[in-house]
Protein backbone atom coordinates (compact mmCIF):
# COMPACT_ATOMS: atom_id res chain seq x y z
CA UNK A 1 0.00 0.00 0.00
CA UNK A 2 1.58 3.19 -0.86
CA UNK A 3 0.80 6.34 0.69
CA UNK A 4 1.31 10.35 -0.86
CA UNK A 5 4.03 12.37 0.91
CA UNK A 6 2.81 14.50 3.26
CA UNK A 7 3.75 18.64 3.04
CA UNK A 8 6.27 17.84 6.02
CA UNK A 9 7.70 14.99 3.96
CA UNK A 10 8.25 16.81 0.91
CA UNK A 11 10.36 19.41 3.00
CA UNK A 12 12.25 17.21 4.72
CA UNK A 13 13.29 15.61 1.06
CA UNK A 14 14.45 19.25 0.34
CA UNK A 15 16.68 19.49 3.39
CA UNK A 16 18.11 16.11 2.64
CA UNK A 17 19.12 16.72 -1.06
CA UNK A 18 21.01 20.17 0.47
CA UNK A 19 22.86 18.29 3.06
CA UNK A 20 23.76 15.59 0.54
CA UNK A 21 26.95 16.41 -0.49
CA UNK A 22 27.90 17.04 3.36
CA UNK A 23 26.81 13.86 4.21
CA UNK A 24 28.44 11.82 1.11
CA UNK A 25 32.19 11.17 2.59
CA UNK A 26 33.87 12.38 -0.58
CA UNK A 27 37.69 12.54 0.04
CA UNK A 28 39.60 15.52 -0.05
CA UNK A 29 43.42 15.43 -1.14
CA UNK A 30 45.10 17.36 2.06
CA UNK A 31 47.24 19.25 -0.25
CA UNK A 32 48.23 20.13 -4.22
CA UNK A 33 51.51 18.58 -4.65
CA UNK A 34 50.93 15.03 -4.05
CA UNK A 35 48.15 12.42 -2.39
CA UNK A 36 47.24 8.78 -2.31
CA UNK A 37 43.91 7.13 -2.31
CA UNK A 38 41.99 5.61 -1.09
CA UNK A 39 41.64 6.45 2.72
CA UNK A 40 40.31 3.77 4.87
CA UNK A 41 36.84 4.98 5.86
CA UNK A 42 36.44 7.93 3.14
CA UNK A 43 34.97 7.92 -0.54
CA UNK A 44 36.30 8.11 -3.86
CA UNK A 45 35.14 11.02 -6.65
CA UNK A 46 34.67 9.60 -10.42
CA UNK A 47 37.81 10.70 -11.42
CA UNK A 48 39.28 8.71 -8.65
CA UNK A 49 37.50 5.67 -9.47
CA UNK A 50 38.44 5.95 -12.93
CA UNK A 51 41.74 6.48 -12.23
CA UNK A 52 41.63 3.01 -9.98
CA UNK A 53 39.48 0.92 -12.65
CA UNK A 54 41.90 2.24 -15.48
CA UNK A 55 43.52 -1.43 -15.86
CA UNK A 56 39.71 -3.06 -16.44
CA UNK A 57 40.31 -0.49 -19.96
CA UNK A 58 37.97 0.62 -22.39
CA UNK A 59 36.03 -1.76 -24.55
CA UNK A 60 33.23 -4.37 -25.03
CA UNK A 61 33.55 -7.83 -23.32
CA UNK A 62 33.06 -10.80 -25.69
CA UNK A 63 30.87 -13.17 -24.50
CA UNK A 64 31.63 -16.94 -25.80
CA UNK A 65 30.31 -19.97 -24.29
CA UNK A 66 30.89 -24.00 -26.09
CA UNK A 67 28.59 -22.91 -29.41
CA UNK A 68 31.71 -20.23 -29.83
CA UNK A 69 31.69 -16.62 -29.59
CA UNK A 70 29.16 -14.72 -29.58
CA UNK A 71 29.45 -10.51 -30.64
CA UNK A 72 27.99 -7.98 -28.63
CA UNK A 73 25.92 -4.96 -30.10
CA UNK A 74 25.34 -6.58 -33.25
CA UNK A 75 23.88 -4.46 -35.34
CA UNK A 76 21.45 -5.40 -38.29
CA UNK A 77 18.74 -5.35 -40.48
CA UNK A 78 15.03 -4.02 -39.34
CA UNK A 79 12.82 -7.63 -38.88
CA UNK A 80 10.82 -6.70 -41.71
CA UNK A 81 13.79 -6.18 -43.66
CA UNK A 82 15.07 -3.80 -46.80
CA UNK A 83 11.96 -2.50 -47.00
CA UNK A 84 11.40 -1.62 -43.38
CA UNK A 85 15.08 -0.71 -42.80
CA UNK A 86 14.97 1.63 -45.79
CA UNK A 87 11.56 3.27 -44.75
CA UNK A 88 12.40 3.83 -41.44
CA UNK A 89 16.00 4.82 -42.12
CA UNK A 90 16.70 2.44 -38.55
CA UNK A 91 18.64 -0.34 -38.16
CA UNK A 92 18.52 -2.92 -35.34
CA UNK A 93 21.77 -2.93 -32.35
CA UNK A 94 20.96 -6.25 -31.05
CA UNK A 95 22.28 -8.60 -28.04
CA UNK A 96 23.84 -11.92 -28.39
CA UNK A 97 21.70 -14.86 -28.87
CA UNK A 98 22.59 -17.00 -26.58
CA UNK A 99 23.56 -14.46 -23.36
CA UNK A 100 21.54 -11.89 -23.91
CA UNK A 101 23.91 -9.16 -22.68
CA UNK A 102 26.11 -7.05 -24.65
CA UNK A 103 28.22 -5.41 -22.50
CA UNK A 104 31.14 -2.96 -22.00
CA UNK A 105 33.22 -0.23 -19.94
CA UNK A 106 34.56 3.19 -20.33
CA UNK A 107 37.30 3.61 -17.54
CA UNK A 108 35.68 2.01 -14.56
CA UNK A 109 32.05 2.75 -15.81
CA UNK A 110 30.08 -0.08 -17.51
CA UNK A 111 27.68 -0.44 -19.78
CA UNK A 112 24.92 -3.51 -20.15
CA UNK A 113 22.35 -3.87 -22.89
CA UNK A 114 19.74 -6.50 -22.18
CA UNK A 115 16.85 -5.90 -25.60
CA UNK A 116 17.47 -5.40 -28.86
CA UNK A 117 16.95 -1.50 -29.76
CA UNK A 118 16.42 0.56 -32.77
CA UNK A 119 19.09 2.97 -33.97
CA UNK A 120 17.83 5.39 -36.54
CA UNK A 121 20.55 6.74 -39.51
CA UNK A 122 18.21 9.72 -40.89
CA UNK A 123 19.11 11.06 -44.77
CA UNK A 124 21.74 13.02 -45.54
CA UNK A 125 22.04 16.28 -47.50
CA UNK A 126 25.76 16.03 -48.18
CA UNK A 127 28.00 13.14 -47.25
CA UNK A 128 27.66 12.02 -43.57
CA UNK A 129 29.54 9.62 -41.35
CA UNK A 130 27.23 8.80 -38.81
CA UNK A 131 29.35 6.98 -35.46
CA UNK A 132 27.16 4.49 -33.35
CA UNK A 133 28.61 4.62 -29.87
CA UNK A 134 28.49 3.98 -26.13
CA UNK A 135 28.71 7.81 -25.15
CA UNK A 136 30.38 8.16 -21.70
CA UNK A 137 28.99 11.79 -20.03
CA UNK A 138 30.29 12.82 -16.83
CA UNK A 139 27.27 14.98 -16.18
CA UNK A 140 25.54 11.70 -15.96
CA UNK A 141 27.33 9.58 -13.15
CA UNK A 142 24.78 10.58 -10.70
CA UNK A 143 21.29 9.87 -13.14
CA UNK A 144 19.50 6.38 -12.01
CA UNK A 145 20.53 4.89 -15.80
CA UNK A 146 24.17 5.94 -15.12
CA UNK A 147 26.55 7.83 -17.55
CA UNK A 148 26.87 5.76 -20.35
CA UNK A 149 24.51 5.31 -23.36
CA UNK A 150 24.18 4.24 -26.68
CA UNK A 151 23.99 7.39 -29.36
CA UNK A 152 24.41 8.39 -32.53
CA UNK A 153 26.49 11.12 -33.65
CA UNK A 154 27.08 12.69 -36.89
CA UNK A 155 30.62 13.48 -38.55
CA UNK A 156 32.57 14.23 -34.92
CA UNK A 157 32.98 12.24 -31.93
CA UNK A 158 31.86 15.02 -28.99
CA UNK A 159 34.97 15.69 -26.39
CA UNK A 160 33.59 18.51 -24.39
CA UNK A 161 32.76 18.21 -21.00
CA UNK A 162 34.95 14.92 -20.69
CA UNK A 163 32.73 12.92 -22.97
CA UNK A 164 34.52 9.22 -24.31
CA UNK A 165 33.53 6.97 -26.97
CA UNK A 166 33.69 3.44 -27.78
CA UNK A 167 32.81 3.26 -31.74
CA UNK A 168 30.65 0.25 -32.30
CA UNK A 169 29.99 0.93 -35.90
CA UNK A 170 30.43 4.05 -38.86
CA UNK A 171 27.25 4.09 -40.61
CA UNK A 172 28.74 6.74 -44.12
CA UNK A 173 25.53 7.68 -46.03
CA UNK A 174 25.38 9.69 -49.18
CA UNK A 175 22.57 12.29 -50.45
CA UNK A 176 20.01 10.15 -52.21
CA UNK A 177 20.60 6.51 -51.08
CA UNK A 178 18.89 4.31 -49.19
CA UNK A 179 20.67 2.85 -45.68
CA UNK A 180 21.01 -0.42 -47.08
CA UNK A 181 23.32 1.28 -49.68
CA UNK A 182 25.49 2.88 -47.21
CA UNK A 183 28.48 2.07 -46.05
CA UNK A 184 28.75 -0.31 -42.80
CA UNK A 185 32.35 -0.66 -40.65
CA UNK A 186 32.33 -2.30 -37.63
CA UNK A 187 35.30 -1.42 -35.49
CA UNK A 188 33.82 -2.66 -31.72
CA UNK A 189 37.34 -3.29 -29.96
CA UNK A 190 37.01 -5.66 -26.98
CA UNK A 191 38.80 -5.98 -24.27
CA UNK A 192 40.51 -9.55 -22.66
CA UNK A 193 43.29 -9.76 -19.97
CA UNK A 194 46.38 -10.79 -20.21
CA UNK A 195 48.20 -13.90 -18.20
CA UNK A 196 51.53 -15.29 -17.93
CA UNK A 197 52.26 -19.09 -18.07
CA UNK A 198 55.80 -20.63 -18.23
CA UNK A 199 55.23 -23.39 -20.78
CA UNK A 200 52.49 -23.69 -23.41
CA UNK A 201 51.68 -26.94 -21.50
CA UNK A 202 50.56 -24.51 -18.27
CA UNK A 203 48.23 -22.71 -20.94
CA UNK A 204 44.40 -22.58 -18.83
CA UNK A 205 41.38 -23.96 -20.75
CA UNK A 206 40.74 -21.42 -23.22
CA UNK A 207 37.17 -21.45 -22.42
CA UNK A 208 37.08 -20.55 -18.58
CA UNK A 209 39.12 -17.40 -19.95
CA UNK A 210 38.01 -13.69 -21.62
CA UNK A 211 37.92 -14.10 -25.37
CA UNK A 212 41.34 -12.71 -26.45
CA UNK A 213 42.83 -13.03 -23.85
CA UNK A 214 46.60 -12.50 -24.62
CA UNK A 215 48.79 -15.45 -23.11
CA UNK A 216 52.71 -14.68 -22.61
CA UNK A 217 54.64 -18.39 -22.38
CA UNK A 218 57.69 -17.48 -20.74
CA UNK A 219 59.73 -20.14 -22.23
CA UNK A 220 58.28 -21.24 -25.68
CA UNK A 221 61.25 -23.23 -26.81
CA UNK A 222 64.93 -24.31 -25.82
CA UNK A 223 65.93 -22.86 -28.94
CA UNK A 224 69.25 -19.76 -28.29
CA UNK A 225 67.82 -17.12 -28.25
CA UNK A 226 64.10 -17.48 -28.24
CA UNK A 227 61.91 -15.08 -26.76
CA UNK A 228 58.82 -15.20 -25.10
CA UNK A 229 55.94 -16.44 -27.19
CA UNK A 230 52.54 -14.97 -27.44
CA UNK A 231 49.03 -16.45 -27.86
CA UNK A 232 45.62 -15.09 -28.59
CA UNK A 233 42.06 -17.10 -26.56
CA UNK A 234 39.65 -18.25 -29.10
CA UNK A 235 37.43 -20.10 -27.09
CA UNK A 236 36.59 -23.47 -28.26
CA UNK A 237 38.92 -22.82 -31.00
CA UNK A 238 42.30 -22.81 -28.69
CA UNK A 239 44.77 -20.60 -28.42
CA UNK A 240 46.36 -18.71 -31.57
CA UNK A 241 50.06 -18.70 -31.78
CA UNK A 242 50.29 -14.69 -32.55
CA UNK A 243 54.17 -15.50 -33.54
CA UNK A 244 53.41 -18.37 -35.91
CA UNK A 245 50.60 -19.14 -38.04
CA UNK A 246 49.34 -22.49 -39.74
CA UNK A 247 51.14 -24.62 -41.92
CA UNK A 248 49.90 -24.26 -45.49
CA UNK A 249 50.43 -27.27 -48.08
CA UNK A 250 52.07 -26.18 -51.56
CA UNK A 251 50.85 -28.19 -54.37
CA UNK A 252 52.90 -29.11 -57.75
CA UNK A 253 53.40 -27.68 -60.86
CA UNK A 254 54.66 -29.23 -64.00
CA UNK A 255 55.12 -32.70 -63.40
CA UNK A 256 56.95 -32.20 -60.12
CA UNK A 257 55.35 -34.01 -56.90
CA UNK A 258 55.09 -32.32 -53.46
CA UNK A 259 55.67 -34.40 -50.14
CA UNK A 260 55.39 -32.10 -47.04
CA UNK A 261 55.82 -29.45 -48.63
CA UNK A 262 54.47 -26.39 -46.87
CA UNK A 263 54.23 -22.95 -45.79
CA UNK A 264 53.67 -20.80 -43.52
CA UNK A 265 54.10 -17.35 -41.69
CA UNK A 266 55.66 -16.45 -38.40
CA UNK A 267 57.28 -13.45 -36.70
CA UNK A 268 60.27 -12.29 -38.95
CA UNK A 269 58.93 -13.50 -42.13
CA UNK A 270 57.88 -17.03 -43.76
CA UNK A 271 59.04 -20.54 -43.70
CA UNK A 272 59.29 -22.58 -46.92
CA UNK A 273 59.80 -25.86 -46.68
CA UNK A 274 59.47 -29.34 -48.49
CA UNK A 275 60.39 -31.79 -50.90
CA UNK A 276 59.97 -32.23 -54.68
CA UNK A 277 60.35 -35.35 -56.94
CA UNK A 278 59.87 -34.95 -60.76
CA UNK A 279 60.45 -38.20 -63.11
CA UNK A 280 59.67 -37.47 -66.56
CA UNK A 281 62.50 -36.37 -68.56
CA UNK A 282 63.12 -32.74 -68.14
CA UNK A 283 66.45 -30.89 -69.74
CA UNK A 284 65.98 -27.43 -69.16
CA UNK A 285 67.46 -25.99 -66.33
CA UNK A 286 64.97 -24.02 -64.78
CA UNK A 287 62.53 -25.22 -62.86
CA UNK A 288 58.96 -24.14 -61.01
CA UNK A 289 57.91 -26.91 -58.51
CA UNK A 290 55.37 -24.66 -56.48
CA UNK A 291 53.78 -21.58 -55.86
CA UNK A 292 53.19 -20.06 -52.59
CA UNK A 293 49.50 -19.52 -51.24
CA UNK A 294 47.39 -15.77 -51.41
CA UNK A 295 48.85 -13.72 -48.06
CA UNK A 296 52.55 -15.30 -48.14
CA UNK A 297 53.58 -14.01 -51.10
CA UNK A 298 56.50 -11.07 -51.59
CA UNK A 299 55.53 -7.82 -52.79
CA UNK A 300 59.34 -8.21 -55.05
CA UNK A 301 61.57 -10.43 -55.67
CA UNK A 302 63.12 -12.62 -53.37
CA UNK A 303 66.82 -13.95 -54.61
CA UNK A 304 69.56 -15.28 -52.16
CA UNK A 305 67.84 -18.38 -51.17
CA UNK A 306 69.13 -22.18 -52.14
CA UNK A 307 67.69 -25.70 -51.90
CA UNK A 308 69.91 -29.12 -51.90
CA UNK A 309 69.20 -31.86 -54.06
CA UNK A 310 70.03 -35.45 -54.70
CA UNK A 311 72.14 -35.08 -58.06
CA UNK A 312 75.01 -32.52 -58.87
CA UNK A 313 75.40 -29.95 -57.98
CA UNK A 314 74.16 -30.70 -55.00
CA UNK A 315 72.81 -26.89 -53.95
CA UNK A 316 70.69 -24.78 -56.61
CA UNK A 317 69.28 -20.75 -56.27
CA UNK A 318 66.08 -19.71 -55.36
CA UNK A 319 63.80 -17.06 -56.20
CA UNK A 320 60.58 -15.90 -55.21
CA UNK A 321 58.20 -14.36 -57.54
CA UNK A 322 55.31 -11.51 -56.08
CA UNK A 323 53.33 -14.18 -57.72
CA UNK A 324 54.38 -16.79 -55.28
CA UNK A 325 55.78 -19.01 -57.99
CA UNK A 326 59.06 -20.58 -56.60
CA UNK A 327 61.40 -21.14 -59.05
CA UNK A 328 65.31 -23.16 -58.95
CA UNK A 329 67.89 -23.42 -61.49
CA UNK A 330 70.30 -25.69 -61.99
CA UNK A 331 70.83 -29.08 -64.37
CA UNK A 332 68.57 -31.76 -64.97
CA UNK A 333 67.41 -33.08 -61.50
CA UNK A 334 65.12 -35.76 -62.92
CA UNK A 335 65.38 -38.94 -61.36
CA UNK A 336 66.30 -37.16 -57.88
CA UNK A 337 64.84 -35.19 -55.28
CA UNK A 338 65.12 -31.40 -54.45
CA UNK A 339 64.53 -30.29 -50.83
CA UNK A 340 63.81 -26.46 -49.74
CA UNK A 341 63.85 -25.34 -46.40
CA UNK A 342 63.90 -21.56 -46.73
CA UNK A 343 63.34 -18.12 -44.91
CA UNK A 344 61.72 -15.20 -46.53
CA UNK A 345 62.66 -11.99 -44.13
CA UNK A 346 59.75 -9.86 -43.57
CA UNK A 347 61.00 -7.23 -45.32
CA UNK A 348 59.54 -8.57 -48.70
CA UNK A 349 56.03 -8.13 -47.55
Amino acid sequence: MTQDPTPYDLLQDQAIEGLQEIITPYYTPPGEQEFSFPVVGQGVSSEMFQQISRAAGTGVYVQHDAEGAQSPYRLTGMPGGDSETNAQNTMMLRTPSVTGRSEAAIEGFFHTQLEDMPVSFPPVTTPTTYYLALTYDPRREEEEAGPIRIEVHANDLPTTHGRKHIVLYTVERQPSQLLTQATITRTLPWLGHVINVWYESDLPDPTTVEYGTLAVVINPGRAPGAGPGLYSCRGIHGWLNLQKGEWQGLGGFGGWTPTNAMARYRNGGVDVTGFFVRDSNNTGNRHRPARLPEGLRPNRLVRGLFAHTSRPPYVLPIQVDTNGDITFYGSEVDGGWVGINAFIPDHYF
